[in-house]
């Protein structure tokens, strides 16, 4: 019961997040939005975006919100989020160097997603049908603009990506990924984000890496 209290909370504070945040114009290119006290670390921008990862630790797991903030505008119907949960490749190692390698069907399958691919062949692979269209970064039909978060491009528990307890110090590194759609609006390639490397502390904290 506890850990669904602090899930909701976590959850409620990126939608409070989200929605103050919107119309904000960046003020600082490293932390335009801020995290309302949360632990986050900010990626390399590229392609008019640039990553901001939420993660907080509840017990013996690590939650993980990946979101997007606009440096430019781009047309309606531009991006596509990936369709499995972790939305990124993940690496994860011990302090001593040594990789834990997850068995995760969705971890595994960020690491062979397709660099070319259609839109429809996206929006096949979403379940349940009926939430194919919050597979785009913004509202269907609707402009990305500048100056805006794109949040939870995806959501999910560290524990689950890798079937572990978190009670000692570990190094992550996330890969953001999503798909742009190309100009025929039928196509779609992968964009990669540069990966983002961090040092998860057992007491909480959150060290980003170079």
């Amino acid at each position: 019961m506890l850990r669904y209290i602090c899930f909701c909370l976590f959850i409620g504070v990126i939608i409070f997040k989200s929605f103050a945040a919107d119309g904000q114009n960046a003020k600082n290119s490293e932390h335009p939005g801020g995290g309302f006290g949360m632990p986050e670390v900010w990626g390399e921008a590229t392609n008019g975006f640039q990553p901001d990862i939420l993660i907080e630790k509840f017990e013996t797991d690590w939650h993980i919100d990946i979101e997007l903030f606009a440096q430019t505008n781009f047309e309606k119907n531009t991006w596509l989020k990936i369709t499995n949960r972790v939305g990124s490749k993940l690496q994860l190692w011990l302090t001593n160097g040594v990789e834990l390698k997850s068995t995760n069907s969705s971890v595994l399958a960020a690491t062979n997603l397709p660099c070319q691919t259609t839109v429809s062949d996206i929006m096949r692979g979403v379940h349940p049908s009926n939430r194919r269209g919050s597979q785009w970064l913004s509202v269907v039909g609707q402009p990305i603009a500048a100056g805006k978060f794109y949040p939870s491009v995806t959501f999910f528990r560290l524990c689950d990506a890798f079937d572990i307890s978190f009670t000692n110090d570990v190094v992550l590194q996330i890969t953001p990924l999503i798909y742009k759609v190309e100009t025929n609006g039928t196509a779609a390639h992968l964009v990669e984000f540069p990966p983002i490397k961090m040092k998860l502390l057992s007491n909480g904290k959150v060290q980003k890496l170079p």
